[in-house]
């Protein structure tokens, strides 16, 4: 475990109603813990993220260390201090100590019922490097808010005051991490670039984005400040994240498809929003009868003058599914390969090329079987999409088929190799 890492724990309150002649009754209530765990810290972030039932403001807390005591109180005691009823800040008695694990115990009682919350958070045994002494820090939020809607298009933009007491030019590096949530660490920045406006002036700027499945509730941030000589200082802050806000469409205002098809097969979103691809089909075999030959895949935002890989860069299987960003002026795209026994074959989807084929609603399939005796006909992965004939697909929606087949006029061509939806899944944009 590495220095500064944030742990949570899931700990499980159980509400007990008392003695009973036939049997003793528990309702389990979650509890979540989050908690600095190297040794020398002295602080403690609990989150409360479950139990309706369990007032969070009368609770009483206590913290030890093997058999040593660094916190016992209740709220209002002088160093618990609960934020919105969700998030507590909690100052131990003295720093904890190495060789012991950290046990939380949170209790909570109301004429005679009674609530247990437990959790034991494991203290890495190397003392971290020295607190940075004197040094003043500040976060505030650049936007005049604390909170972020978790749609995977919105940032916060989070600022940091920053005045080492040896200079600024001694802070060497300030990163910052959001609890309970999968993203990367935010890096702060004061050299005039990425939001910076002035270079060296002792403030710094990150930039927050969420993914879309990140849960609504209040989330505690720390940021970690480290100098040229390894010390370090922590600020903590808070963000609220709300759910996505679904707007109606204005009546007075049309909607319009939030993509256009170029002739060279690139997609141009028209708005900002997710979008997201599916494999709907994957097949392609070494001779007719086998064996597969593994395809991979991957996407590009710029027409192909960089490239990320699709579903983590393994062989694509049927029902992956991989989402990201795209606003207006991108080209998105895909690359898609087939390499295996000595067979590679590369096509992309966005250069005209015709063992690529780009449809949307209205458009007509191809009519070709599967090659050989493995493979799957191509309308069998269409069939979900083809009406009367044609396809039928969602304004906001593309499929794309991929040939691996270098000639096109063989009866190997059959144009399910790799088939992949887009699914701009915010639907249609403003007019």
């Amino acid at each position: 475990m590495s220095l500064g890492t944030i742990v949570t724990l899931v700990a499980v309150l159980a509400l007990h109603q008392g003695p009973s002649p036939v049997v003793e009754r528990y309702d389990p209530l979650p509890l979540t813990v989050s908690a600095e765990t190297h040794v020398g810290a002295q602080h403690l972030v609990l989150v409360h993220t479950g139990g309706a039932d369990v007032d969070m403001a009368s609770v009483r807390v206590h913290v030890a260390a093997g058999l040593t005591t660094l916190f016992d109180g209740p709220v209002g005691a002088a160093g618990l201090v609960w934020h919105h009823g969700e998030f507590a800040t909690l100052l131990l008695a003295s720093p904890v100590p190495p060789g012991a694990p950290l046990s939380v115990l949170v209790v909570h009682e109301v004429a005679g019922v009674s609530a247990h919350g437990a959790a034991t958070v494991n203290v890495d045994p190397v003392a971290p490097p020295p607190e940075l002494e004197g040094l003043a820090a500040s976060v505030f939020f650049g936007n005049g808010a604390d909170r972020i809607v978790a749609n995977g298009t919105e940032t916060v933009v989070i600022e940091l005051l920053v005045d080492h007491p040896s200079g600024r030019k001694l802070v060497a590096s300030v990163t910052g991490r959001l609890a309970g949530v999968q993203v990367p660490p935010v890096e702060f920045h004061d050299d005039g670039t990425r939001g910076d406006a002035v270079a060296r002036d002792g403030l710094y700027v990150g930039t927050l984005q969420l993914p879309l499945d990140v849960a609504p509730g209040l989330y505690p941030t720390t940021v970690t400040v480290v100098d040229l000589n390894g010390a370090r200082s922590y600020i903590t802050g808070l963000v609220e994240v709300l759910p996505p806000v679904v707007i109606p469409p204005d009546p007075l205002r049309p909607m319009i498809p939030p993509f256009e098809i170029l002739p060279t097969g690139g997609v141009r979103p028209r708005c900002a929003g997710p979008l997201v691809l599916e494999v709907v089909g994957v097949d392609i075999t070494y001779g007719a009868t086998g064996p597969r030959i593994p395809v991979y895949a991957w996407s590009t935002r710029n027409g192909g003058a960089t490239f990320s890989p699709l579903y983590g860069g393994v062989p694509v299987a049927r029902g992956m599914q991989e989402s990201f960003v795209v606003g207006p002026g991108d080209i998105v795209g895909v690359r898609g390969q087939a390499n295996g026994f000595g067979f590679v074959s590369t096509w992309n989807s966005w250069s005209a090329d015709p063992h690529v084929r780009v449809l949307r609603d209205g458009d007509l399939p191809p009519d070709v079987p599967a090659f050989g005796t493995l493979q799957t006909d191509i309308a069998v992965y269409l069939a979900p999409y083809i009406e009367n004939g044609r396809i039928a697909l969602a304004e906001h929606e593309v499929i794309v088929l991929f040939e691996f087949n270098p000639d096109l006029a063989s009866t190997a061509a059959d144009f399910q190799d790799l088939v992949i939806l887009y699914d701009f899944i915010a639907g249609n944009c403003p007019g």
